[in-house]
């Protein structure tokens, strides 16, 4: 009797549990700038340009990440570009640095001696921006605007 309780509590408990819901994450970044598009993540404060992906005008990157609960986590553009800082590098004339992190951040890694000012989380055009990472799915998209907001670099942004 006592094993025939056990196990009716163990069925109650089980069918009253709701497993959690898988959700599909879809990611895009595509290029609509006019301009070829080069991603230069950061490894350790350095340009990894190992990992840099070359953007031609109207291409794009995708990427999609099935979350299945309860192990592992969300995505965000921090996952699609896999790294904390991003340059945009148009055509090696202009380049934006984007940071995952926020300009108050006194603790957070950081990088230095680059010369070019880094726009940070708060940054209404940073892919790391919340308003571009909300969602299952999520679309960024470089702007030729962009392209005319970025910094000179005299033609060597690499």
């Amino acid at each position: 009797m006592k094993k025939l309780l056990m196990l009716i509590s163990a069925i109650i408990i089980i069918s009253g549990c709701e497993p959690g819901s898988v959700i599909d994450y879809d990611y895009t970044i595509v290029n609509d700038s006019g301009k070829t598009v080069i991603l230069i993540p950061f490894l350790n404060g350095e340009k990894d340009l190992k990992n840099a992906i070359i953007l031609n005008q109207g291409a794009k990157i995708n990427k999609k990440y099935r979350y299945t609960p309860p192990g592992g986590a969300g995505y965000s553009m921090g996952n699609l570009l896999k790294s904390d800082y991003i340059a945009f590098v148009y055509d090696s004339a202009k380049i934006n640095i984007f940071s995952i992190y926020s300009e108050q951040c006194t603790t957070c890694p950081s990088i230095s001696n680059i010369g070019i000012n880094i726009k940070y989380a708060e940054n209404n055009r940073n892919p790391f921006n919340s308003k571009f990472n909300d969602e299952e799915t999520e679309v960024y998209t470089i702007t030729p605007e962009d392209y005319q907001n970025a910094q000179d670099c005299g033609g060597n942004c690499n």
